[in-house]
């Protein structure tokens, strides 16, 4: 059974979110409210989601976009506007529980959230501090056993970014293991990235780049790019393609993710691959001998997040006609 880091640690940080809500507002919680305001922080807090200004900073962006949901539900539940304000002021503090603003001291923000209790809703909470205490120490831990899911000290992503690219990173799985003397580098590189070893090779990374994308995320850098394997082999086996794929089906990872196959693969399996492209997931394609640069095959390369071509090949000189259309071109 595989499982999608990503939104494993998202869902935790919903459960967070309503437990947190609920403890506050009380009698005056409304899920309906809590769960599009948390849908809209979550948009924005993990995927990235921002139709306002882009060059702003995650604090910015998650307030802009809860004061927005604020405005809108107030026009349409006039009747519940004492309740929609409370709980978009309350709700600002989870941006300081979920690492997008830093903070000293722990007790000093529960203080804030208490007097701002008594003063906006008139209510207290016995042992309020206990409660959220074990509300944010439950929801940290199960986000740090969802980090450490992937802690291998014989595994490990080689991570190295493409000369004249900016943020973006060739991904490759590299392993920390003793063999025998008789057994051969070259022999042993084989093994390790061919065949079935390859395509299993590829569950144990998937997990290593989500959990890189994972905190990438946690630290509100969404520029990163990452360019990792992928064994077109798999696509003929359709429960282990699902399993693999499960990994990183999640939006948040698909936007700084794409997915290594070289032309000769494109051709063989075109329907496959552009069927993952309709579901969401990126292609980056390395050209070789089987790719006729011409025009109107340059034009199919527009589907692909990259294309790559090694400048040493006979293919490059062709392709230095059309540098100008290819604007995603990696040349290595």
């Amino acid at each position: 059974m595989t499982i999608n880091l990503v939104e494993k640690y998202i869902d935790v940080t919903r459960d967070m979110i309503n437990s947190y809500m609920r403890l506050v507002m009380g009698s005056n919680f409304k899920r309906e409210y809590c769960d599009i305001f948390t849908e809209k922080y979550i948009g924005i807090r993990y995927y990235n989601y921002d139709e306002m200004n882009i060059s702003d900073s995650m604090r910015t962006k998650v307030l802009n976009g809860l004061k927005k949901i604020e405005e809108n539900l107030i026009i349409v539940n006039i009747e519940d506007r004492e309740v929609i304000k409370s709980m978009c002021v309350f709700f600002y503090y989870i941006l300081y529980f979920d690492n997008v603003i830093k903070y000293s001291n722990l007790d000093s923000m529960i203080d804030k959230i208490s007097r701002l209790m008594k003063r906006t809703l008139n209510r207290e909470v016995d042992e309020f501090r206990e409660k959220l205490k074990n509300i944010i120490d439950e929801a940290d831990n199960e986000k740090g056993k969802i980090l450490n899911l992937t802690e291998n000290n014989k595994f490990y992503l080689n991570i190295k970014r493409y000369p004249n690219v900016m943020n973006t990173f060739r991904v490759s799985m590299r392993y920390n293991l003793k063999f025998p003397e008789e057994f051969s580098e070259i022999g042993i590189e084989n093994v390790f990235n061919g065949g079935l070893v390859n395509e299993d090779k590829l569950f144990l990374e998937y997990y290593f780049i989500s959990r890189e994308v994972l905190q990438d995320i946690i630290n509100c850098n969404f520029k990163k790019h990452y360019i990792i394997e992928f064994a077109t082999s798999i696509l003929e086996k359709k429960t282990k393609q699902n399993g693999l794929l499960k990994i990183i089906d999640s939006q948040a990872i698909k936007d700084k993710i794409s997915l290594k196959i070289t032309h000769e693969d494109y051709l063989k399996y075109k329907d496959n691959i552009e069927d993952l492209i309709r579901e969401g997931f990126h292609f980056t394609i390395i050209l070789d001998d089987t790719f006729n640069a011409e025009y109107k095959e340059i034009t199919t390369l527009k589907i692909f997040e990259y294309v790559i071509v090694d400048d040493d090949t006979k293919i490059y000189e062709k392709i230095k006609d059309y540098k100008k259309q290819i604007t995603n071109l990696i040349e290595i």
